[in-house]
């Protein structure tokens, strides 16, 4: 299994987890920032006890080695 192959399956496996604590999960989610730009964001969980939507993104990288903090935020 290569490196974007790991990659979706670990993308998959924490959708699960989040479906399974009862948020709403999807995977490859582009969404357009209050600057008009465009993310990608690899899982997006959403959940919401009526009063107060919560939000995580997830940003998923399958490697065997740490990866650096700038190589993150680019």
């Amino acid at each position: 299994m290569d490196s974007s192959e790991k990659g979706a399956h670990l993308e998959q496996q924490i959708a699960a987890y989040f479906q399974m604590n009862g948020y709403q999960a999807e995977t490859n989610v582009r969404i357009e920032g209050k600057s008009g730009g465009v993310h990608e964001v690899d899982v997006l969980a959403r959940k919401s006890d009526g009063i107060t939507e919560f939000s995580v993104a997830v940003e998923v990288k399958a490697r065997g080695v740490p990866i650096a903090k700038d190589v993150i935020l680019t």
